[in-house]
């Protein structure tokens, strides 16, 4: 007897592909990275919007025996980011926003772009624990990088994100709550 254990059409042979398949077909136009994560992998990757601005987003995808499941992400588009004219980047010193997977994955997910090209650095603290994380930079073009962390899951400690010059002066600063959404350039998805 021969079986045959095919893809479940819910699931993909990449993780691009099962993240077309839950966004639409041709929605990754230029992926910065990807993150390995305990059972799958985080892609971090800019879509193009109206007026030559782009979308920062990160998506979530699970790798299973049957192929990646697309199962949680999402992007910002306030930071006024141009990809096309970087030097015309209106907005904050740089953009963030928190994805908090739901419990069935044990990280949370923080990234955005850095627009000050006087921010040489850029580390995450939890409120309790004070531990410091330095985060992950990618330059993507003059005067604009991308930089992202990966952090275990609590929903208990609240994260301070504060970027440095060459200096060591602090350039930015902001507390990043857990249990609230609505934040300035952040958001929860749980």
């Amino acid at each position: 007897m021969t079986y045959w254990i095919g893809l479940n059409s819910n699931y993909s042979q990449t993780p691009m592909e099962a993240i077309e398949k839950a966004r639409g077909d041709n929605f990754l136009e230029h992926i910065v990275q990807q993150q390995p994560v305990s059972d799958g992998e985080v892609v971090f990757y800019l879509r193009p919007i109206n007026n030559d601005q782009v979308v920062v987003s990160a998506d979530y995808v699970r790798k299973t025996w049957r192929g990646w499941k697309w199962v949680t992400g999402g992007g910002h588009s306030g930071s006024g980011i141009s990809l096309v004219k970087p030097d015309m980047s209106l907005g904050e010193p740089l953009s963030y926003q928190l994805i908090i997977t739901r419990a069935e994955a044990d990280f949370r997910v923080l990234f955005g772009v850095i627009l000050d090209p006087d921010i040489t650095r850029v580390v995450v603290k939890g409120d309790r624990s004070r531990i410091q994380t330095p985060v992950n930079m990618i330059e993507l073009r003059d005067h604009l990088r991308f930089y992202d962390v990966v952090l275990p899951y609590n929903l208990e400690e609240s994260i301070e994100l504060e970027a440095f010059d060459s200096q060591g002066r602090s350039r930015f600063t902001t507390m990043i709550d857990n249990q609230s959404s609505g934040l300035k350039n952040a958001t929860v998805l749980r």
